[in-house]
């Protein structure tokens, strides 16, 4: 495939299976990946691009925009913003202290006025009249949302929103009763707020204000990953919860679990829509988790104690809710250790307690979960920590650095006689010129690293996966078992797992047999395994597949801990094919500040310094 893009062969389009990481390689999605390549004209370079199966379609409007029909009142309102760092027109000076709507808006008003697409806009004509066809389909979404909008505060949805591939994002929010967005425990110049109420107020949280989901933390609609999630998840609503933000009560009050809160910790769900293939947009909406358990509650599996556990797994086994009635919402944003490791919501399922552990194994063996593993091949590492060695293995050493420090010593003093340090700085030029900058390697050294992940298998083509079993039981015949290693009889559970239709989300049940007080999840008496039954998180690896000299399909193993059986990671070097054309290019670049210490090379040739370090070593030497 390397040779095809490079000769730019596009006869026979070549396709990849690959696993696609969002930015922060926390998910990773399977796709299949199209390859298209095409040389630039009298240049040595390639341009290619990587399409991912049932994104090949694209909404094309009927007829072409007529600017001079542009109506304004598609662009009143607060509620709608355009990408941040996609440059839609190119900006005038009189557009520095304007946002890129306002300038936009003005835009819109010269399009109107002369009927034809501002000069300004013309190298982002596509792109322009994406954006102005999105916001005309969509004009009456903001009055549909207003109408419903007592039915959403009623449900407790705070936020609605429908974002576009042009950049364009639409929202609607207004606060439920009993919330509010800013922190009134709040105190000015105190980096914790000080809570009113009883003294056991666990202060819960550093910020002052809600982090808005769109004005804030997601500018870039499809850029940002809730975007990204939903297309890659095409027919499901993905749920999650939001763990960078948080609503206020406006006094302390009990959460659905029963316990008293200051804060209100929210959800989102968000869903990818399609017209005939073609992605038209995300629709979603941000509600509090309140409302949410006071839904489940209706199904069974509301607050309430350990014996029986529920709980909603996301499509990479992220705890989504957790029944617990010990949930509490301060600890997700406490500055306390202790009470942050309480929390369950946005931890991975697999290392939580023995008990877990144990579910995903089952949930791995019945389908539900499938093993992959992911290497970043461009992950940074860092510099391991010189070892110490004994005072006897050192003396040699130092012998051998006061040797070396005393020979210096005797060469810089001959410089010094002899005067050879102001000739050789006479010789050199100062360099004045713009150079890159220069690393120190504290912050590391490029590496590879891998780990596994647990991706959702929901039957479909392309999950690469074998269907989930009939029954919601993962033990054979609704059996009961033992999962502690240590003090076995006191603790059995029955395990079930079903994943909830058009969604992302696995519902898990555990619950215990025995009435009586049990450990299965006291640490002390029912501890994790060890080493974990689960390779989850990132480690380096010396011998990542696309770096090794074999001739296989067969993916290896980066965890391999046999080293003999690993294979070499480093490709030996192919000499470089001759260049089908040549390009002459004698550009005059005499007046940019260039480094001048090419000169320093041309006036001393390289046996005249061998000859002058060798007489200055003598000469130290000799004294």
């Amino acid at each position: 495939m390397r040779s095809s893009m490079i000769n730019c062969d596009n006869i026979d389009a070549h396709k990849l299976d690959i696993l696609f990481a969002t930015e922060d390689v926390q998910r990773v999605y399977r796709q299949t990946n199209t390859y298209y390549a095409e040389c630039i004209q009298d240049a040595l370079f390639t341009v290619g691009m990587a399409v991912a199966s049932g994104d090949e379609k694209r909404i094309r409007p009927r007829k072409p925009i007529d600017y001079g029909s542009v109506e304004m009142s598609w662009f009143e309102g607060p509620n709608w913003r355009m990408h941040p760092q996609w440059r839609y027109c190119l900006v005038n000076d009189t557009d520095a202290l304007s946002t890129p709507e306002e300038s936009f808006a003005v835009y819109v008003k010269q399009m109107r006025v002369t009927g034809k697409l501002p000069k300004l806009c013309e190298p982002r004509r596509a792109l322009v009249d994406r954006f102005l066809f999105d916001m005309k389909v969509t004009n009456g979404l903001t009055n549909s949302w207003d109408v419903s909008w007592k039915k959403n505060r009623r449900n407790q949805i705070h936020l609605v929103f429908f974002s576009t591939p042009s950049g364009m994002i639409k929202f609607w929010n207004e606060l439920p009763n009993g919330l509010s967005n800013t922190d009134p425990n709040w105190i000015e110049s105190v980096t914790t707020p000080v809570p009113k109420s009883t003294p056991q107020s666990i202060p819960t949280q550093q910020s002052s204000s809600y982090s808005h989901y769109v004005l804030d933390e997601n500018r870039r609609s499809s850029e940002d990953r809730y975007f990204r999630r939903a297309v890659r998840m095409r027919n499901h609503i993905v749920v999650d919860v939001n763990l960078k933000t948080k609503l206020w009560y406006s006094s302390e009050a009990a959460s659905a679990y029963g316990n008293p809160e200051n804060v209100s910790l929210l959800m989102t769900a968000s869903k990818a829509l399609y017209v005939d293939g073609a992605l038209i947009g995300v629709a979603g909406m941000e509600f509090t988790v309140d409302s949410f358990a006071k839904t489940l509650s209706k199904m069974g599996c509301g607050p309430q104690d350990d014996r029986r556990w529920c709980l909603l797994l996301d499509e990479h086994a992220y705890v989504v809710y957790s029944s617990l009635k010990n949930t509490r919402y301060g600890n997700v944003f406490s500055t306390n250790s202790d009470e942050r490791k309480g929390n369950l919501l946005g931890r991975w399922f697999g290392t939580i307690n023995r008990i877990t552990e144990r579910t995903m194994s089952l949930l791995l063996k019945n389908n539900f979960y499938t093993e992959n593993t992911y290497v970043d091949y461009q992950a940074t590492c860092k510099q391991q920590p010189l070892t110490v060695v004994t005072a006897g293995a050192f003396k040699p050493a130092a012998s051998i650095i006061n040797s070396l420090l005393w020979i210096v010593s005797r060469i810089w003093r001959a410089l010094r006689e002899f005067g050879i340090v102001h000739v050789v700085d006479t010789l050199l030029s100062p360099v004045y010129a713009y150079t890159a900058t220069f690393h120190d390697g504290s912050e590391g050294y490029p590496c590879d690293k891998a780990s596994n992940f647990y991706l959702a298998n929901w039957g479909e083509e392309g999950w690469m996966g074998q269907r989930t079993p009939a029954t919601a039981a993962l033990i054979a015949d609704n059996l009961s078992e033992r999962p502690c290693r240590h003090n076995t009889a006191k603790c059995a559970v029955k395990t079930y797992a079903s994943w909830v239709p058009g969604s992302n989300l696995l519902l898990v049940v555990i619950a215990q047999t025995t009435s009586a007080s049990s450990a299965c999840y006291d640490e002390t008496q029912c501890p994790l395994s060890s080493p974990s039954e689960f390779r989850f998180g990132f480690t380096q690896v010396d011998n990542a597949s696309d770096k090794q000299q074999v001739m296989s399909m067969e993916p290896s193993d980066p965890f391999a801990e046999n080293i003999f059986e690993r294979k070499c990671r480093h490709v030996r070097a192919k000499q470089r094919k001759a260049p089908s054309k040549c390009i002459r290019a004698d550009d005059d670049e005499s007046h940019l500040p260039c480094s001048k210490a090419v000169h320093c090379c041309q006036r001393i040739d390289g046996s005249t310094l061998v000859l002058l370090g060798a007489v200055i070593v003598l000469a130290a030497l000799s004294r």
